[in-house]
């Protein structure tokens, strides 16, 4: 699961990063379309990029539920 934000240009990495994980914890705790709690691995990985005056940047949690084969499977975000 990934989501993408963006932050003022400039902010600390390790600022800001509530806005990445509390929507993705949210979808693992049953926020999502089939309301399934969902397990993760350990591995949380962000990634940052500057563009212009902002700063993208994702968070994603790595999924290990055996019984997901594809992305396709994994419920959809609310």
């Amino acid at each position: 699961a990934q989501i993408n934000y963006d932050v003022p240009k400039e902010t600390d990495f390790g600022s800001k990063a509530g806005e990445g994980f509390w929507p993705l914890f949210q979808y693992i705790s049953g926020q999502n379309s089939e309301q399934m709690k969902i397990s993760m691995t350990a591995p949380v990985v962000m990634k940052q990029v500057d563009e212009g005056d902002r700063t993208k940047r994702s968070m994603s949690f790595l999924m290990s539920p055996s019984k997901f084969h594809s992305l396709e499977e994994l419920p959809q975000a609310k």
